[in-house]
Parts: C-alpha cells; structure tokens; sequence
C-alpha cells in the first residue's frame, strides 16, 4: 500500500514573519530520506491560502523527498498545516550532492534554474500537475540520464536542458506548446527525443541541438511532418533529415 502524505511538525523562528526554519516531529518509514531535507529547508508561509514555498535550501543536501504539508506551530494559538505548492527559483541550485529529489504534487511549477548545476542528480520525480518548466532549470546537471516531463506541462524554458550531457533520450509530452531556444544545446548522449503535434513553437534563436552529435532520429507523430519542416528550429539547421514519423 502508498504510504500517507508526510505531515510535518515545525517550529518557526520568525526574522521578517516569511522565512522559517523547520525540523521533523514524527518518525515515518521516509525518515531517513527526510532528515536532510528538514535540517536544511527554509519556507516563506502564506496564512491567506495557507501554502508554503521553499525558498532556499542548503548545500549538504543528497537524496530529498519533500512533504506535501507543513505543521507551523506558534508559541501561541492553535498549529496550523500549510500546503507546499511553490519552490522559488535557484533553490536547489548548485547542490553538487545531490543525487535525487521527489517533488509533490501540489507544486505546478519547476522555477528558472531551479536545479542548475547539480551535476550528481539522477534521479527527479516531478509532480503530476506540473504545467510549465522554467529557464535553465536544469542547466548543466550533467549525471541527468532521463527524465519523465508529466502530461499537463504546456511550456518548457529556454536553455532548459544545457549541458545535461548523460541525457540520453527525452519525450515532450503532447500538450506542449512552447520550447525555448537553445533547449537541447550539449546533450551529447542525446540519442533520440519525441516532440507532439501540440508544439507550435521552437524558438528559432539558434540551433536547438546544437553540439547534440549522437541525435539520430527526432521522433514526431505521423502526419505531422509538414507542420515540423515549417519550424525554422527544424529546417534551417538540417534536422528535418532526423525526423522521423511513428
């Protein structure tokens, strides 16, 4: 069986009433997983909506599994629990431990360079309900092997995948719309990546896959062939010879 939502006690010590500071209060079967997630996160809470949002997150950080709630508990009155739903843009930037990270479903957004430069993660399990993927979120994690975009996402950032050089293969998923450019520029152990029907914009600033020397096939869904050749992305620097319909 699932295991339930982790809910998690925390003790504020307010500086400007935004950021806070929080530690676990109860023994779950992710314990361990959580320990350095809890010792190292700060959250900005919002009493309005009752969300939270991480706002940073230090450095010592290896595998994270972030909870769907937080418990705020005050000096006085009632404790109150606050949905995460936002993570703030660089906040997990150059973690250069970290090799995994859960991230939960209330959260819709993956903020510019979000995960920039952590060259050991592998391993990113994004939330269902994801709809768009900033700027450079990616940027340089070099040790990114493959990644699973969620149907929902209709815009994807530029840059969003420079030098994610291990990357391998990758499937946009059909709802996207949009791709920025420079999008793919040294995945060199890109292989193969599936763009859908719904993509009406390939930024044409430069070449998307540009230092992409193992592309073999860029997979597009039959009868779609016309509407790719027509993207200057596609046609301007060759790649129409790559695509392949399936």
């Amino acid at each position: 069986t699932d295991n339930p939502p982790v809910h998690i006690a925390v003790l504020l010590d307010f500086t400007n009433d935004t950021t806070a500071e929080f530690y676990e209060n109860a023994a779950s079967a992710d314990e361990k997983l959580m320990e350095e997630f809890l010792a190292s996160a700060k959250l900005s809470l919002n009493s309005k909506d009752m969300t939270a949002e991480i706002t940073k997150y230090r450095k010592n950080a290896t595998a994270v599994v972030i909870p769907e709630t937080v418990i705020h508990k005050p000096l006085l009155g009632k404790a109150q629990t606050y949905r995460i739903t936002s993570i703030g843009k660089e906040a997990f930037a150059y973690l250069l431990q970290l090799t995994s990270i859960t991230i939960p479903d209330g959260v819709t957004t993956i903020e510019n360079m979000l995960f920039e430069s952590c060259k050991s993660l592998t391993e990113i399990n994004l939330p269902k309900k994801l709809t768009s993927i900033g700027y450079e979120a990616f940027y340089n994690c070099e040790s990114l092997q493959s990644l699973v975009i969620p149907e929902g996402v209709t815009h994807i950032g530029s840059r969003v995948f420079v030098g994610c050089k291990s990357l391998q293969s990758l499937v946009i998923p059909e709802g996207v719309k949009k791709i920025g450019y420079s999008a793919f520029h040294g995945c060199s152990s890109l292989t193969s990546i599936s763009l859908p029907a719904s993509l009406s914009s390939l930024f044409c600033y430069d070449n998307p896959f540009e230092n992409c020397d193992a592309l073999k096939e860029i997979i597009i869904p039959k009868g779609t062939r016309t509407h790719f050749v027509q993207m200057e992305a596609i046609s301007r620097y060759g790649n129409q010879s790559k695509l392949v319909e399936k």
